[in-house]
């Protein structure tokens, strides 16, 4: 009976927290700030002691810290320079396969990896030593992933990933939302450049018009 009501309490915890970071994700704020947001509501509503979010930039399909909580300062942005320089990477291979990926020892992979080098005073001093990647995916499109660190031979249950896999889905859809308004105002900002220039040009021609008519009456 204990084991059902603790059960219950969690999964009545876990839907709360769920209903949560979905509202979160609806808020009129940046992307970074939602996404801090999300990564601060995975680690208080899960066993894991941080969490961070990457994003793939379109321009140069290269994988960028867009959220996180839980990391020390640096720490991410010197990931992105050891994927840059070519370092094997779990989060790329999640996010190349669009399967969720357990990653374990990785401070000892990291620390073997010269390519890790920009990493490595930060990963000798963090407590967590696996890894659990779920990736962003909507419509069969790759998006990015939800990186979530748990402690030394700590790995979720099968329940909790299944609601970190619905977090996924919400922030899938959510980031794709984003950058369909984003692109949306960019079309709108063109047009209104296209009219105002259709209209500064019909006024320069009307502007001429009445500047040569009035020569001509001259």
């Amino acid at each position: 009976v204990t084991e059902r009501v603790e059960a219950s309490r969690m999964l009545e915890e876990r839907l709360t927290a769920l209903a949560g970071i979905s509202a979160s994700l609806t808020v009129d704020q940046t992307m970074e700030v939602t996404l801090d947001a999300l990564a601060a509501g995975v680690v208080q509503s899960t066993a894991a002691v941080a969490c961070s979010v990457v994003l793939m930039e379109e321009e140069t399909y290269r994988l960028r810290t867009a959220g996180l909580h839980g990391l020390p300062d640096g720490y991410a942005r010197a990931l992105e320079e050891s994927w840059q320089a070519g370092a094997h990477s779990f989060t790329v291979r999640a996010f190349d396969s669009q399967q969720p990926l357990f990653a374990r020892d990785t401070r000892s992979k990291h620390l073997s990896d010269p390519l890790y080098a920009p990493a490595h005073h930060f990963i000798r001093g963090i407590p967590w030593d696996t890894v659990y990647i779920v990736p962003l995916v909507y419509r069969g499109r790759s998006l990015g992933a939800i990186i979530v660190y748990y402690m030394p031979e700590e790995e979720p249950e099968e329940d909790e990933r299944v609601f970190l896999d619905a977090i996924a889905n919400q922030t899938a859809v959510a980031v794709e939302n984003t950058r369909l308004f984003a692109a949306a105002q960019g079309k709108a900002a063109l047009e209104e450049r296209q009219r105002l220039a259709r209209e500064l040009h019909d006024s320069v021609s009307q502007a001429l018009y009445g500047i040569a008519l009035g020569s001509r009456t001259a």
